[in-house]
């Protein structure tokens, strides 16, 4: 069309010029002799065939044009026939693909089913009688031994209690945090015996805002919580999420009339919040464990010191995405105050293919009418067989154990949402666990023969040595001719045989 409209630029440039030279060679004429000009002008003729070329170049053009205009008419009805014939056939597939898995579910069930029928009874051993007397054992005096050491381990219990303790009355952030440094496998465990602890501070609060700082911005990188750099991380979020827990309970029997005092720790837990915030960047819902183990420590962090007031609520929402796979994330989400936000929520959680996370928002947040589970787990059980049909096509033999293990984990997560939110009325359970069953079956074989293939090649190189270990030796009598020579003699220089000696006489 642009093109086109050049031409018609060009025709009309060309118009005016032929109309000037019209009004040039009038203005000519009129110069010439009275008795001339009755005569034909010899101009005339040009004049009649620049008409006649411009009316033809018109009526050329306008063709072009018509037929460049149903050109493209055509060329968009094609397109759109194509994108209405793209968007039937991939209905079509995926409606094969749901009725293939429904016909597979349907002959491992009957197969299933057949097995249970032919089924042989195995005999039930029966259990030997062993006499658990006391008087007949001679080691009866072990369980004294065992309750003596656990009576000497909670002894050092209580004296490790007591040295922390000590710490929460000093404020000595970094003794606490040393002291739980050496607890990072039992983090958890060690939640009841820290709230005691922290209520021996004279200010509890700050206290954790001091501990969260040294351990979220330290000043000289340490390495004392975890050699690898990624537990180490992990270890650290953990202990700062047990430590604000700790101090929930605490924060609560604060009394309030301390306004002053409040004032200045909910500063300095916001100056903790802005800082970290700023490190803490764009955190979307793929995102890996450990940044999203960091934004619910942050995240527990506003609600701990309610300090959420001071966040866009948008940014708070990408947050709680973000941690949508937690169970505490639809408690987060209803302590930040955003509850009247739930329903994008969940429309984003089912966008990004969340839809298990999305459910727990839903009952959480009472929205089973607005969002029925049921359609929602169906969607989410399609999706999952669709992606390891997909990538059993793209990845083969090599990435059909990969396959197997996410879609196994997928349905356990199903069955166990099923049980908690009593779907079985919408769903037969029956069918997911055979398919389980199926799931297991498949990645113990490939386990077995994985096992098997790699004793084989540990076997191999004994072959390969003795071959190697024989070469070796004809390769030294070779080179040492004396040896070879004694080989030769060793092995022609044999005696007689008893018979042959018997009758040659030689014998006696």
């Amino acid at each position: 069309m642009a093109k086109s409209g050049k031409v018609s630029v060009c025709i009309d440039s060309t118009t005016e010029m032929a109309a000037q030279l019209v009004r040039a060679l009038d203005e000519l004429d009129s110069y010439g002799d009275v008795s001339q000009q009755s005569k034909k002008s010899p101009w005339d003729g040009m004049k009649e065939n620049l008409h006649g070329l411009q009316k033809s170049f018109e009526k050329i053009f306008g063709q072009l044009e018509e037929k460049e205009n149903a050109f493209e008419e055509m060329k968009s009805e094609i397109q759109e026939y194509l994108a209405e014939r793209e968007t039937i056939v991939v209905a079509k597939e995926r409606a094969l693909l749901d009725r293939l898995q429904e016909m597979k579910d349907s002959t491992v069930s009957a197969l299933v089913e057949a097995c249970k029928k032919h089924k042989v009874a195995s005999p039930v051993p029966l259990k030997s009688e062993v006499d658990t007397s006391n008087h007949s054992n001679p080691r009866a005096s072990i369980p004294d031994n065992k309750s003596d050491k656990l009576a000497e381990a909670r002894d050092i219990e209580d004296i490790k209690l007591h040295e922390l303790k000590r710490f929460c009355k000093l404020m000595d952030a970094e003794g606490v945090i040393r002291f739980m440094t050496n607890k990072q496998k039992h983090f958890t465990a060690y939640r009841e015996e820290l709230s005691i602890a922290l209520k021996c501070a004279p200010e509890p609060a700050s206290l954790v805002l001091n501990s969260l700082e040294r351990l979220l911005f330290p000043s000289v990188p340490s390495n004392s919580l975890s050699k690898n750099k990624k537990a180490s991380q992990v270890a650290k979020f953990r202990f700062s999420l047990v430590l604000m827990e700790a101090v929930v309970p605490i924060l609560q029997k604060i009394d309030h009339d301390r306004d002053h005092r409040n004032s200045e720790i909910k500063l300095q837990a916001m100056a903790i919040a802005y800082k970290w915030r700023a490190i803490l960047g764009d955190v979307d819902i793929n995102a890996p464990y450990v940044s999203k183990l960091e934004v619910e420590t942050f995240i527990q962090l506003l609600v701990t010191f309610s300090i959420e007031a001071e966040f866009d609520e948008i940014d708070l929402c990408r947050l709680v995405l973000a941690i949508s796979h937690s169970r505490q994330a639809p408690v987060l989400c209803k302590s930040l105050g955003l509850t009247h936000r739930v329903p994008g929520v969940v429309e984003a959680l089912v966008d990004g293919d969340k839809q298990i996370a999305a459910i727990h928002f839903i009952h959480a947040f009472n929205l089973t009418k607005s969002f029925p589970p049921g359609p929602l787990l169906k969607d989410y059980l399609k999706g999952v067989r669709r992606k390891a049909q997909a990538k059993t096509l793209a990845n083969g033999a090599t990435g059909v154990q990969v396959v197997n293990n996410e879609e196994l984990h997928a349905l356990k997560r199903v069955i166990q949402c099923i049980e908690e939110y009593k779907l079985q009325s919408e769903f037969i359970l029956d069918t997911l666990q055979k398919r389980i069953a199926q799931l297991e079956n498949t990645m113990a074989k490939s386990k077995k023969i994985a096992m098997d293939t790699a004793k084989n090649k540990l076997k191999r190189p004994q072959v390969h040595d003795k071959q190697m270990h024989v070469n070796k030796r004809h390769a030294t009598a070779a080179k040492n001719p004396d040896l070879r020579s004694q080989f030769r003699q060793h092995s022609y220089d044999v005696k007689p045989s008893y018979a042959a000696r018997f009758y040659q006489g030689t014998l006696f």
